[in-house]
């Protein structure tokens, strides 16, 4: 793991080298950079605080892009209000929260993860040019990290104890995924044939390293994402051709490659060991019943493990729109209802061309948000939803700069009309 360690530390110090040249560089870092980030502070002895690194640079990265770029992050998106105002409500949750513990420090990785994943994904998508820049580089980042995380289960054989190197099989299913979805923009927007292929190999390789951590959530939440975004309109044959050909590679590749544990899982019903025998169902179940105990205001920030499990840590009902629901009740959730359909709205302009970015961006926009949305509801807690925050902070950039070509649009012809009846 050595040779982990090294290309881990070198990749951190690129990002933070190359975050004041290309400031985007850093969702990459906040998308996919756990590994990274995780193996360089366990390689110099620092076993916290790689998250509220991340967090710190995504904040300087935002500040060095709104600087150069001259951008106008007044007024906010009603997205943007929506999240902000969960989230707000969330930190307020902490007054009558059972669990002050996990409660305090849930606050913080969402602060931390959700706050400026979505602020950063708003800048980007201000732009046309920012948008293509930001899927760009996430897609090379996507190649670079799939390509480690193979390294790293080839050299621990599949041993699921060194495997984790720690960093859990599902974060490392779910980082997979996510750069699998950045490495798509590569594979359709690149015309050097090389990036292309390198491209596919690598989602290949990601669905391989997804088998081989038995993670079901993030593969469910390609397929669906997949179908939706790359499969849909006129003149898409290369989409679905890349589509096809990514998949029966991985097919293969799975079958030949992944180890039959992680096919197991992927494919069986097994509970989890911690949750004492409980699975997704029950976890559900608990999930409606702990926002059935308080649905107005909700348990509080961190509450669903102590009305469940009579513990303060954390734990989760794997669908987090019960999860908002048991901590922030109704109130919670109609905000976070609210800003998805916002973002779905934003999705059908893209989808008729009302918005002004170019055909593939609009397709992987569409495929992050539906993937992370996908994920959602099946796999992992609030903190952990990154994708579905980039995406709707890049919707949320789109639908301002929407509304400024419209406020233009109209300006201009309350121009030319004065005009008209000042010859008249």
């Amino acid at each position: 793991m050595a040779i982990v360690a090294l290309i881990s530390v070198i990749a951190v110090v690129l990002t933070v080298v190359l975050l004041f040249w290309r400031p985007e560089i850093v969702l990459g870092a906040q998308l996919m950079g756990l590994p990274f980030f995780g193996f360089t502070f366990q390689a110099v002895g620092i076993g916290s605080g790689v998250i509220y690194f991340i967090f710190a640079l995504t904040m300087i990265a935002g500040i060095v892009y709104s600087i150069r770029a001259r951008v106008d992050l007044q007024p906010c998106t009603p997205i943007e209000y929506l999240i902000f105002a969960m989230l707000a409500y969330l930190a307020f949750s902490l007054v009558f929260t059972p669990a002050p513990e996990y409660g305090r420090e849930k606050v913080l990785l969402c602060l931390g993860i959700i706050g400026p994943a979505l602020w950063m994904g708003r800048i980007a998508g201000q732009s046309k040019m920012g948008v293509s820049r930001l899927l760009e580089v996430l897609g090379f980042y996507g190649m670079v990290t799939i390509w480690l995380l193979v390294y790293v289960y080839s050299v621990t054989q599949g041993e699921s104890t060194r495997f984790r190197a720690g960093f859990g099989p599902l974060a490392i299913g779910y980082t997979s995924a996510t750069a699998i979805v950045a490495c798509f923009y590569i594979t359709l927007e690149k015309k050097n044939p090389i990036f292309r292929v390198f491209s596919i190999v690598s989602i290949a390789a990601g669905l391989v390293v997804i088998v081989a951590t038995g993670s079901r959530g993030p593969m469910v939440a390609l397929l669906v994402g997949g179908a939706v975004s790359l499969c849909r309109g006129r003149g898409n044959l290369r989409a679905v051709f890349a589509l096809v050909l990514v998949v029966a590679l991985g097919v293969f590749a799975i079958l030949k490659y992944s180890p039959e544990s992680g096919q197991n899982r992927l494919l069986s019903r097994n509970k989890f060991a911690r949750m004492s025998a409980l699975g997704r169902v029950e976890l559900l179940q608990l999930g409606v019943e702990h926002f059935l105990e308080n649905p107005v205001a909700g348990g509080g920030s961190g509450s669903f493990a102590i009305f469940a499990f009579r513990t303060d840590e954390r734990m989760y009902a794997h669908n987090v729109a019960l999860e908002i629901a048991g901590e922030c009740g109704l109130i919670g959730l109609s905000l976070f209802f609210v800003a998805v359909f916002k973002a779905c709205q934003e999705i059908r302009l893209i989808r008729r061309g009302a918005i002004n970015v170019t055909e593939n961006s609009g397709r992987i926009i569409e495929f992050m948000f539906v993937a992370g949305l996908t994920n959602a509801v099946i796999s992992f807690d609030l903190p952990q939803q990154k994708i579905l925050f980039v995406s709707l902070g890049v919707l949320a950039g789109l639908s301002r700069r929407r509304m400024e070509m419209n406020h233009t649009s109209l300006r201009q012809d309350s121009v030319e009309s004065t005009m008209n009846l000042q010859r008249v």
